[in-house]
């Protein structure tokens, strides 16, 4: 039997921002997930080539300062040990200063993580903001 699930969202998330009078604010994420027999980790990060490709932002190294997107390995607790890459966008401030900022990470989810939804198999996910892209 062959298992395979591919699912896609872009949606507000709530986060908590002690800065504002209401304690918190939305951001619009994309978020994209893969889960069959074996990893997929090649087939979110070419995803997430073809969202900025979408999005109109090249791929630049991430030691220069071209205004672009670049990826980075990095940890993270969800992801599986040096199996998660950090999503970074250089762009142009209104001050015309180059900006870097994280937006999101992908990566293969940690076997605890999967345990904790009862899934079986491996997965991989892609979640940003979708926010960076709107200014």
């Amino acid at each position: 039997m062959r298992y395979l699930l591919k699912f896609f969202e872009v949606s507000d998330v709530a986060l908590k921002d002690d800065t504002l009078e209401r304690k918190a604010r939305n951001e619009r994420h994309v978020c994209a997930i893969y889960c069959a027999k074996v990893s997929g980790f090649e087939l979110i990060h070419g995803l997430v080539n073809r969202l900025m490709d979408m999005l109109n932002v090249k791929l630049v190294p991430a030691n220069g300062n071209d205004i672009g997107y670049y990826i980075k390995e990095s940890e993270d607790p969800t992801y599986f040990p040096n199996r998660c890459a950090g999503i970074f966008l250089r762009r142009s401030s209104m001050s015309s200063s180059i900006v870097t900022s994280k937006i999101g990470n992908f990566g293969i989810l940690h076997p605890n993580v999967l345990e904790k939804f009862e899934i079986i198999y491996p997965c991989s996910v892609v979640e940003f903001n979708l926010e960076e892209f709107m200014k």
